[in-house]
C-alpha cells in the first residue's frame, strides 16, 4: 500500500489528484491558515531513545531514513494549488462501519478513503519509485538476517486529540489486530507473522518477524497505527461495539466529525487545521481541499450521471468504453 499513499484504483487516484490540486466548482479561494507549531514538546527523552537530536545517532545506530529531494517536489503535490473548497464525490454504498480495523471494515471506502486521509502508518512509500520515506516514523532499521526491524517515531507526531504518537501506539494496534474478537481473521493471519512488537523507548519500538519475507518490512512498516489512549481499555468485542459509526482518533490530515456522518447518506472529511506534518515536504502541498463530501447513491448509474452533469460530484467514474462513445 502507499499508505498515503500508493492508490492503484484509477476511483481513489482521480480523488488524490483533485485533493492534492484543491479547487473543483465550489472552491472558495480562500487559503486555510494552519497552526504548525507543535505545542507540548517532549524535551526529556534523551537522543537514543528517539528524542530530539536522534538523527546525529542514527547511522551509527544503523538506522536510514530518506532524503528529500528537489527532484521529489514533482511526486507531491503542486505549490501552485490553493487550499480550501469542496471535493463532493458519489459512492454506491455507505460504509457498513467507519472503522479501519474488524469485522466489516475491508470495504474499498474504508480502506482508501477513511484510512488514507484519517490515519497514518510507520513510514510511506514514494509514488513513483517505491522507496520508502518517513511518516510517524522518521528513521528505520532493517538487521543483517533481514527479521528484525526498528523505528524511530517522530517526537512532533500528534494524534488529532493533541496526545503524543508513541511507541506504545504501535504495540496496541498490533494487539487489537491480533485480538480474535475483532472478527476479522485476516488480521490475524498477517500480523501473526510477527512477534508482538517492544517499545524500546518512548519513541523506538521494535518488531521480529518469525520467517523471512521480503513483505514483512512493506506490511509492518504501512501498518495504519491507532492509539493506545483510546485501545487500551477495550477488547476487541468492546471496540466493535463502540466504534461502529464513530471514528477513533487518528493523526492524519482529515477528520470526520460525528456531526458530518449521517447514516445510510453521507459523510464529510474534513481537513485539520492542527495536523501535525502539514509543513513537511512530502505534505505541505498536498490534502488541499478543506472538506469531502462523500454522498451515497444505491444502484441508481443514471441519477449518478445527472448529479455529475449538474455539478453535484465533481468527477464520474466510468468503467465501460461504451459509454464515453455513446454519452
Amino acid at each position: 500500500m502507499n499508505f498515503k499513499r500508493a492508490i492503484t484504483v484509477f476511483l481513489i487516484g482521480t480523488l488524490f489528484f483533485c485533493v492534492s490540486c484543491g479547487g473543483g466548482e465550489k472552491r472558495s479561494g480562500v487559503k486555510s491558515k494552519r497552526k504548525t507549531t507543535v505545542e507540548n514538546v517532549d524535551k526529556t527523552t534523551p537522543a537514543d531513545q528517539g528524542g530530539y537530536g536522534f538523527e546525529d545517532l542514527a547511522e551509527k545506530l544503523g538506522f536510514q531514513t530518506y532524503v528529500f529531494s528537489e527532484e521529489d517536489g514533482t511526486f507531491f503535490g503542486d505549490p501552485r494549488a490553493e487550499k480550501g473548497g469542496t471535493l463532493n464525490y458519489i459512492h454506491t454504498n455507505f460504509p457498513r462501519t467507519m472503522r479501519i480495523i474488524g469485522q466489516n471494515s475491508s470495504q474499498m471506502i474504508n480502506n482508501r478513503i477513511i484510512q488514507a486521509l484519517c490515519y497514518e502508518s510507520l513510514l510511506d512509500q514514494h509514488p513513483a519509485t517505491l522507496e520508502f520515506v518517513p511518516s510517524l516514523a522518521t528513521h528505520w532499521y532493517i538487521s543483517q538476517d533481514k527479521m528484525e526491524f526498528k523505528y524511530r517515531i517522530n517526537p512532533d507526531a500528534r494524534w488529532s486529540d493533541g496526545m503524543p504518537v508513541t511507541a506504545d501506539d504501535i504495540v496496541a494496534t498490533w494487539d487489537l489486530k491480533m485480538d480474535e474478537t475483532i472478527l476479522e481473521p485476516g488480521e490475524q493471519l498477517t500480523f501473526g507473522k510477527y512477534e508482538r512488537p517492544v517499545a524500546e523507548g518512548k519513541y523506538i519500538v521494535s518488531v521480529r518477524a518469525k520467517s523471512v519475507n521480503w513483505r514483512n518490512f512493506l506490511y509492518f512498516s504501512t501498518m495504519a497505527i491507532m492509539p493506545n489512549h483510546v485501545l487500551k481499555d477495550l477488547d476487541g468485542t468492546a471496540f466493535l461495539e463502540e466504534y461502529t459509526f464513530s471514528m477513533v482518533t487518528g493523526s492524519g490530515p482529515y477528520i470526520i466529525p460525528e456531526d458530518k456522518i449521517v447514516n445510510q447518506e453521507s459523510f464529510t472529511v474534513v481537513r485539520r487545521d492542527d495536523y501535525w506534518n502539514a509543513e513537511s515536504p512530502f505534505s505541505i502541498y498536498l490534502y488541499n481541499f478543506e472538506r469531502i463530501k462523500v454522498s451515497i447513491v444505491k444502484d441508481n448509474d443514471a441519477l449518478v450521471f445527472e448529479k455529475f452533469k449538474k455539478g453535484e460530484q465533481d468527477f464520474l467514474q466510468v468503467s465501460r468504453s461504451r459509454r464515453w462513445v455513446e454519452e
